[in-house]
């Protein structure tokens, strides 16, 4: 409107807020705010109090004075109103990147907020990528290689590994380290003193041995050492347990693991990890033994003495011989249920009456008991006679029984015979 008439037109807004954002060029707009200041100028934007804000106030003004009035009445009440908006916003401050030497082992990188060996290398991987390119900057290339998003590789992957053990000597190896660049070996007292440790080409304190004409690859002939008591050990134990071997057993973790590291004290260290695994818990943990009843009376009874309180078992038969033939002898065993004292009595057959006997020789022996328990016997087969087979004198012998999920043949005298009702069997 105010570019069709040519003329300077004013709107008023009733809301400071507005006119403070109308007027900053420091902010981003709303839509609605957007399409206004794109019909509209900045300076067309002023503050309508609030005596004169209301509709009717606001009618009687226009009415007695215009427009003109009412411009000049508002810029009387509010003067300078833009120019106080325009000081009071600060333009936004930039910020700068500064560098600076940091000493050897110092990082801001943590390798304890990793949980797994290879999301560490994949980290480092980015780093290096970002050193790379920073490193170019330095010289006297034209533009540095931009730190691209593009798949890891193999190379960048074995390349992290190597940053990352370097680290770790560095700061766990430090005299055995200059000992090796100075003199070429390590002190008698160090802990890798056995392992006559070495430097690769890129630094590395490595195992040497006498495996160097071993069919095997250079990583296995000679691992690199790492300490037990960093977090990138504990990282490479999970990797190989819980990746490479599928929760397998402890030697067979620290072979995975030498083929590549050699971690000092590495036993102690695979078995503190293989416990924090609820699966390999689960599975090498011990079965549960069955809670067994209290003791009776008879056993914890304080005071009494031994064999007052007898167990009575039976075993056999065994065949022992006689003259010229061999007959059947049983064992019964006393127990003392306090002292588990056994003494063992001959029976010869399984008759009440040679119990008895064997009994009466117990007691002539050691003594009458006060309390004789007996071994509590198996529950009787229940079966049903489905053949009965005479001897030779016409009388029942032996009897075919049939049960749910067999048939056996039993001596009749071991059988008791009892009412059946219906075809239960």
């Amino acid at each position: 409107m105010s570019s069709m008439l040519n003329t300077f037109l004013r709107q008023y807004l009733s809301s400071r807020t507005f006119v403070e954002q109308f007027a900053s060029r420091f902010i981003r707009h709303l839509k609605f705010e957007a399409s206004i200041l794109r019909q509209t100028k900045r300076e067309q934007s002023e503050f309508l109090p609030k005596e004169v804000s209301n509709a009717d106030k606001f009618r009687q003004l226009i009415l007695t004075g215009g427009i003109l009035n009412l411009s000049s009445s508002v810029d009387s009440r509010i003067p300078n109103l833009r120019n106080a908006i325009r000081t009071a916003r600060k333009p936004r401050n930039r910020g700068y990147t500064y560098w600076k030497n940091l000493p050897i082992g110092h990082s801001h990188f943590r390798i304890e907020s990793y949980s797994c060996w290879h999301r560490l290398k994949k980290g480092v991987v980015w780093l290096l990528r970002c050193k790379n390119r920073l490193r170019a900057r330095t010289g006297k290339a034209g533009r540095p290689p931009s730190v691209s998003a593009d798949p890891l590789v193999p190379s960048e992957l074995q390349a992290a590994e190597t940053a990352i053990v370097g680290f770790v000597q560095r700061k766990h190896f430090k005299e055995e380290l200059k000992a090796l660049e100075s003199k070429g070996a390590v002190m008698k007292k160090s802990l890798i003193y056995l392992l006559e440790p070495f430097l690769d080409e890129e630094g590395i304190v490595q195992v040497g041995g006498r495996l160097r004409n071993a069919p095997l690859s250079e990583k296995a002939r000679h691992p690199v050492i790492v300490p037990k008591n960093h977090r990138v050990s504990k990282l490479v134990v999970r990797r190989a347990h819980e990746f490479q071997n599928g929760h397998s057993g402890k030697e067979y973790v620290l072979a995975l693991i030498r083929q590549k590291f050699w971690i000092v004290g590495a036993r102690p260290l695979i078995k503190r990890v293989l416990k924090e695994f609820m699966v390999c818990r689960k599975l090498r943990g011990n079965p549960q033994v069955q809670r067994m009843a209290d003791f009776p009376f008879d056993r914890v009874t304080p005071g009494k003495p031994p064999f007052s309180f007898v167990g009575v078992d039976c075993f056999g038969p065994f065949v022992v011989k006689k003259g010229r033939t061999q007959i059947k002898r049983y064992g019964c065993l006393f127990t003392c249920l306090t002292n588990l004292i056994v003494p063992i009595e001959k029976l010869d057959s399984l008759e009440a009456d040679s119990f008895i006997n064997g009994f009466v020789r117990f007691c002539a022996r050691i003594g009458v008991p006060e309390n004789v328990r007996e071994h509590p016997r198996k529950n009787w087969p229940m079966g049903r006679v489905i053949q009965a087979s005479p001897g030779k004198d016409g009388l029942v012998t032996t009897a075919q029984v049939r049960r749910r999920w067999s048939v056996f043949s039993r001596p009749a005298a071991k059988l008791c015979l009892l009412e059946a009702l219906g075809d239960s069997m």
